[in-house]
């Protein structure tokens, strides 16, 4: 959620430490002159975010729509996992995700720090003088940040000649409020809805457990636990996961085949390249049920995410 009026929350912070520049001219730093006079949206995401894919187009379109009348997008990307740190892996998720505003690669979270942000997707609108006026966490509220942008542009240049608005109110948080599983982490250090007691880190054996409660999974087969992924280890490993939503994600890296069943139906995929999220169940209406999948050695496994 964000604020639907223009507030005053204190300078923007510094952007800072990147250890990378992607979209800027011979990949350089963005300078505070170039920035200077500018009506300023930072977004913080990370690639292989589910919530952050989401996100993004809307971002890319009020850049496209805004940026000849002094509007500057700024992407901050922040990693959630060791995977994301690395420079050319933010490249390619960068140009997947269709992103030609400038991106500060934050892998060593300093300008994450600078901002005491705690979120993906979380985005800070500051006004031509540098003062940050609104901020929001999560999906949705493109109109609202759309009307806070427009306010400032005109603030800053009262003869201005915008484009006509290119989001609707109606469709502002369409679906970000239904029913849905909470983002479920694998890796031992924040493992959450875990059937089978604590998740502890080191090679385990496990067996399915005769039925599953809402919003949890189980493990079956011998698997690694790492502080941020699971991994099948003698053979191929088996995960049950009780869902509710219209959408299962899963964060995955690794080379391995890697195979799911949901309402009967079967579907196997061969992973490999950059690590990223991948859909694994996408339905028209918000519902529950229950996914199996069967994930081969050297495949890693972080997380789901639901829509």
């Amino acid at each position: 959620p964000g604020a639907a009026t223009l507030g005053d929350c204190g300078p923007l912070p510094a952007i800072d430490g990147a250890v990378a520049w992607i979209n800027t001219p011979g990949d350089q730093p963005l300078t505070q002159q170039s920035r200077a006079g500018k009506v300023t949206l930072v977004d913080f995401f990370a690639y292989s975010c589910i919530n952050c894919q989401r996100s993004v187009p809307g971002i890319e379109k009020l850049y496209e729509t805004y940026a000849a009348s002094g509007l500057q997008v700024i992407g901050v990307h922040s990693p959630e996992y060791a995977f994301e740190k690395e420079v050319d892996n933010v490249r390619g998720g960068v140009k997947r995700l269709g992103i030609t505003y400038p991106v500060a690669v934050d892998s060593n979270l300093t300008t994450w720090t600078n901002f005491d942000n705690h979120y993906w997707p979380a985005h800070y609108l500051a006004d031509a003088q540098g003062n940050v006026r609104q901020t929001h966490v999560g999906e949705g509220g493109e109109a609202a940040t759309e009307k806070l942008v427009r306010e400032l542009l005109m603030q800053a240049n009262p003869k201005v000649t915008l484009p006509a608005p290119v989001f609707s109110e109606a469709k502002d948080d369409a679906g970000t409020n239904s029913p849905r599983t909470p983002e479920t982490y694998l890796g031992s250090d924040r493992a959450s809805g875990f059937a089978q007691g604590t998740l502890q880190k080191g090679q385990h054996t496990f067996s399915f457990p005769s039925s599953l409660q809402a919003d949890t999974f189980a493990l079956d087969g011998t698997w690694t636990v790492e502080p941020q992924s699971i991994t099948p280890t003698e053979g191929k490993g088996r995960l049950r996961l009780s869902y509710r939503g219209k959408q299962v994600n899963l964060v995955v890296s690794g080379e391995g085949d890697l195979t799911w069943t949901v309402n009967g139906k079967t579907r196997t995929t061969h992973v490999s390249g950059v690590p990223n999220g991948m859909e694994l169940v996408h339905t028209e209406e918000v519902g529950s049920g229950e996914l199996e999948l069967e994930a081969s050695p050297g495949l890693q496994l972080y997380s789901f995410t639901f829509g």
